[in-house]
């Protein structure tokens, strides 16, 4: 029913206001997934024509639908290339290729017998996006209907999710952490925090 009024809400929103909510709650995804794995995650894209620095916004909003196309495009100039995925932890940073979510589910058949630590290894871009996109390869792999039979428990997900509660929705932080909603919901109502309302992100 909360997801029902919510949804209604934001088709109320103006174009300008939909797209501020969905940059604010992409940030606040990305770092509540940069405080569950310890790292954090930038989208990167700057064109090479005309010098304009994309949004991650911008970025995943250039892609097409084409799952071999891994080119964005620039909303000022049009021109497209390829968009960059920044991971930095405490021993340093990385420049990875940035993958779509459509991109990154279809590069994931045939790698479900892969563990974590393998596919971490051998194939860092599409880890770091299904971690961008999903929260994680379990996630990802539940998305193309894939029974992923590697699990990364969420080690005190309640103190990580703690600052995130009411800024997302409950079912948001809970697919991130692998718990239930219902979890989420009694540790937020426990805390006296007031449920996710779009409009407070505005």
């Amino acid at each position: 029913m909360e997801q029902r009024l919510e949804m209604n809400l934001e088709q109320r929103l103006t174009l300008e206001q939909r797209l501020k909510l969905q940059a604010r709650i992409l940030g606040l995804r990305l770092k509540l997934i940069g405080k569950i794995y310890g790292e954090t995650y930038k989208p990167h894209a700057v064109c090479p024509k005309c010098n304009r620095r994309l949004t991650p916004i911008e970025i995943l909003k250039g892609f097409k639908r084409d799952v071999n196309d891994y080119t964005t495009k620039c909303p000022r100039c049009k021109h497209r290339f390829e968009p960059q995925l920044i991971q930095r932890n405490l021993t340093g940073s990385t420049t990875l290729p940035f993958f779509c979510p459509s991109q990154t589910l279809n590069q994931l058949h045939g790698k479900e017998k892969l563990s974590p630590a393998e596919i971490q290894k051998n194939h860092a871009a599409l880890y770091r996006c299904a971690t961008v996109h999903f929260g994680g390869l379990l996630q990802a792999f539940q998305k193309v209907g894939i029974n992923y039979q590697f699990t990364e428990p969420v080690m005190k997900w309640e103190k990580k999710v703690k600052t995130f509660l009411g800024l997302l929705p409950d079912s948001v932080i809970a697919r991130l952490v692998r718990v239930k909603y219902a979890e989420v919901r009694k540790l937020r109502l426990r805390l006296n925090i007031p449920r996710y309302r779009s409009e407070n992100l505005l």
